[in-house]
Order: C-alpha cells, then sequence, then structure tokens
C-alpha cells in the first residue's frame, strides 16, 4: 500500500485526494493534511464561475504550465466532472448550478477570433450592438458575449468532497507543515497543493496573493450573470444557488485579509448601477481571500527528493476551481506508475 500525503484542502488539493481514493481504492493509504478545512480555505472564498476569463490561450508564448499538462485539457475534464454532478441526484447537494448570463469587454478582441474556451462555454454567441444595450451595459463596453456555464458554491462544494474521501478510507490531519522534508520517512508520496503555502514548502519566491474582495446578498430573482471587464477593474454580479456575488476587486501583493468597508461600498455600487433591483438586496457577508498568484501554474515531480516522490501542483491564481478535477486527472496520471510500484513494495 502507497503511503500518500496531499498537503492543502482547497479545490485542488482535495480533488487530488479524492481522484487518487477512486482510482487506486485500498492501494492508497492517503492523509489530506492541511492548516486550514473548509470552511477556512483560500477556496470558500472564491467564485468559481467555470471559465478561465483571464487565463491567456494555452497555445500563447511558451505557455502558462511549468511542467506537464494542457489548461485546455484541465477545464474540458473539470466541466465534464462538474456537469456529471449537477445532473445527478447530489447535484444540488454540491452547490453547483448551470447559469446564463453576459460577459462585456472595454477593448475589442481582434476582429474574428474567440476566446479559447468559448468550445466549453455552451450556446456561446457574441451579441449585437443593440443586444448589449438590452442588458444595461454601459457605454465604454462595445463587445459584449453570451454564455451559458456552471457555477459552484464552494462552501457546499468542498464539504462534499471531504465527506467523499473519508468514506473512500482518506484521512485527514490538521497541522501547518512548515518543510516538506517533514514528511518524508511517513509517505512514499508527497502532493504538495499548498497554494500560497508553496512559497516556503517550495521555497518559490514567484508565489505571491492577490486579495480579492466580494459581498453576498440576498437577490433571489437574480437568474443571470453579468461581468464588465476592463484593463484596469472588473465588475461582476454571480449568482449562486442561495446567494448572489458582487466582486471583484485585484489587488496584487496584498497579504490582509481584513474587512474593508470602503471596498464593499464600492462593490454594491457598482453591481447595482449594472443591475438596479439589487438596491434593495439585503447583504448578507463579505469578505476577502488572497489567489495564489504565480506566472505559471507548476505541475511536475520534484526530482531534489530522494527518499519520497514529491509533486507540486499550485499556482492557480483564481481558476482553481475551472482547472481542479482536470489538474486532479493529470497528477493521477503522473503518479500512476509509482502508485503501483510503491504499493506492491510496502
Amino acid at each position: 500500500m502507497a503511503r500518500v500525503a496531499v498537503i492543502g484542502a482547497g479545490f485542488i488539493g482535495s480533488s487530488v485526494s479524492l481522484h487518487l481514493l477512486q482510482e487506486h481504492g485500498k492501494s492508497v493509504q492517503l492523509t489530506l493534511i492541511s492548516e486550514s478545512f473548509s470552511p477556512d480555505t483560500t477556496s470558500d472564498k472564491s467564485t468559481a464561475l467555470m471559465l478561465p476569463f483571464d487565463v491567456i490561450p494555452p497555445s500563447g508564448g511558451d505557455g502558462i504550465v511549468e511542467g506537464v499538462g494542457d489548461p485546455e485539457e484541465w477545464l474540458k475534464d473539470t466541466i465534464s466532472h462538474i456537469r456529471g454532478l449537477h445532473d445527478s441526484p447530489e447535484g444540488g447537494l454540491m452547490g453547483i448550478s448551470l447559469i446564463h448570463g453576459v460577459r462585456a469587454l472595454a477593448e475589442q478582441p481582434t476582429t474574428g477570433s474567440l476566446p479559447w474556451w468559448h468550445e466549453h462555454a455552451y450556446g456561446y454567441r457574441t451579441l449585437s450592438t443593440d443586444e448589449v444595450k438590452s442588458y444595461n451595459i454601459p457605454s465604454g463596453y462595445p463587445w459584449a458575449e453570451s454564455f451559458s456555464t456552471y457555477v459552484v458554491d464552494s462552501r457546499l462544494y468542498l464539504p462534499q468532497l471531504l465527506s467523499k474521501i473519508k468514506a473512500l478510507g482518506g484521512n485527514t490531519l490538521h497541522s501547518k507543515i512548515e518543510s516538506i522534508s517533514e514528511l518524508t520517512s511517513k509517505y512514499d508520496i508527497i502532493i504538495n497543493c499548498s497554494g500560497l503555502g508553496s512559497a516556503v514548502l517550495a521555497s518559490d519566491s514567484t508565489v505571491y496573493p492577490v486579495r480579492g474582495d466580494i459581498v453576498s446578498v440576498h437577490a433571489p430573482w437574480i437568474k443571470e450573470f453579468t461581468i464588465l471587464e476592463s484593463p484596469t477593474s472588473i465588475t461582476s454580479v454571480i449568482p449562486r444557488p442561495n446567494d448572489v456575488l458582487l466582486g471583484v476587486t485585484a489587488i496584487p501583493h496584498e497579504h490582509s485579509t481584513e474587512p474593508s468597508e470602503e471596498t464593499n461600498q464600492l462593490l454594491i455600487r457598482n453591481g447595482t448601477a449594472l443591475v438596479p433591483s439589487l438596491k434593495t438586496a439585503k447583504v448578507l457577508t463579505s469578505w476577502a481571500g488572497l489567489r495564489p498568484m504565480r506566472s505559471k501554474v507548476r505541475l511536475c515531480i520534484d526530482s531534489s527528493y530522494k527518499e519520497s516522490v514529491v509533486v507540486h501542483c499550485y499556482g492557480h491564481g483564481s481558476k482553481g476551481g475551472c482547472f481542479h478535477w482536470g489538474c486532479a486527472v493529470q497528477v493521477g496520471k503522473l503518479l500512476h506508475s509509482a502508485i503501483i510500484e510503491k504499493s506492491n513494495s510496502n
């Protein structure tokens, strides 16, 4: 039996843990280790709309991955997984809903080009000038697209993942790991999904926080999402099964998650300007989270460790939700031979 440790209990670490248990069953003895579990992870604070708007095309430049993997395959696998859950009896318990909406841009894309992810959105189409006006899109946003996609309430989704992990025999350990070397004598395979923690665990100075503020309101009449994007700001109204999220900020290198009433009021004003009926919506709560940003997602085996097989999977920024199951599948492929070898030798 291969002894496996997964560090980090957000979207990525929880999905990696569940996928390995589903694929290898009794061949692995898995422990999910984290300083924080739901509802206190960074992933609990995410919008988790299942499309990576701000990710450059996978074929652009030298790519966005350090190691192995194709973000388009990650997205495809994740949406397929989410669709299966949504269409199952447990879809409601998992906090998954399919929503339609509009995304408008201040800068029109190159003529004739479509976003690389458009084939993974349902009913994708660009809007005419008259249609843009009908959606109350303000001037200064000349280009817009309409489509449907999934949104996941991570406050419901993550606890369900954890329940599945435990049901399959996985263990959990509430602990802050200061060094991967702490674990090499106890585990054959160690998977680092610690997000910002990788600055210490992987000695990676290129990982940095980007603060994102969100306000949650009660507005059950809102059924469609609306997103405005400019080079300097994003205004978003995202309905989920039990609330509507107004967002969002992106403040690089900000480490504080202390609430900001000034920022919250700005998000409410921006959301209400976009969807006027939100003026009567009751504010439920607000929060700030720190996205684990990196110029490239790191998904690779770290050959500097000899006693254990160590894999890194971090640096997803705000797109851990979009890529979580695809990355779990990728990690599974990367470790398939090692798990078989370790399970046979122990």
